[in-house]
This record gives C-alpha cells, structure tokens and sequence, in this order.
C-alpha cells in the first residue's frame, strides 16, 4: 500500500475514532453540541453518497440521518455563533468528516487487503454508532 494511502487511512481513522467520545455523555457545551452535530452531518453524507451507488435503502436511512443531524445543527448553529464558534470551523468539521468518511468507505469497500478493509470497517460503524447514539429514540 502507498505511504500516502496509508496515511491518508491513518488520518481518517484518527479523525473518526477521536471524535466526541460517548464516555464523556451527551455533548453539553453549545460549542461541543455544534461540532458533534457537525461531524455526524459531514459523516452520513458521505454515506448517503456511497450507498446511492450500491444500495438505495441504506441511502435512505444514511439521507435521513443526515437531514436528522443537519436539522440539529442548523438549530444550534446560531447559539454556537454567540458562543464564540466561527462559521467557517463548524463548516470546516463538517467538510472533513465527509473526507474522512468518504476515505474509509472506499477502503473498507474496495481495498483488496483485509489488513487496510478491516479496521476502516470497524471505525465507520464505532462512528455512525457514536452518531446514532446523540439521536432519541434510535
């Protein structure tokens, strides 16, 4: 495997696992609440993206997970504003979430090593886990 696909997973696999953790609860600062609804909404559109080419009713769960998150963030976003939380950094979480999503949904799907497929598997489910988690009644 090429050291910048290996790191490119690394990095994905960082940015996923390291994510808000469910040990610490519920997010409960604004600031916390606008970067894990963020997260979730960057991540199930990668998802709702990927499974549109494989499987239509995962793409609807994945699109209404994602419009479930992108309604949260839109009502926190402004109290995140007035917290102290620039615009462009609750986009810029969200933005790369979807990178990373998107890169570990191509090597679990498509690497032909199980070493590289296996543990990119294991973060997207332990992340959409984390994020169905903040959902009520899921």
């Amino acid at each position: 495997m090429g050291s910048l696909k290996t790191l490119a997973l690394a990095t994905a696999l960082a940015a996923l696992t390291c994510g808000p953790s469910m040990a610490d609860g519920f997010p409960i600062s604004v600031g916390q609440r606008a970067s894990a609804f963020a997260l979730c909404t960057g991540a199930y559109t990668a998802v709702a993206e990927h499974s549109a080419m494989f499987d239509s009713e995962a793409t609807e769960l994945a699109a209404k997970r994602r419009a479930d998150f992108a309604q949260l963030l839109d009502a926190v976003h402004p109290h995140a504003l007035a917290y102290g939380l620039r615009k462009v950094d609750i986009t810029a979480t969200r933005v790369q979430a979807r990178a990373d999503m998107r890169t570990l949904l191509s090597a679990a799907k498509f690497s032909q090593e199980h070493e590289r497929a296996a543990p990119a598997q294991a973060a997207i489910e332990a992340r959409l886990a984390h994020c169905d988690r903040l959902l009520l009644g899921v």
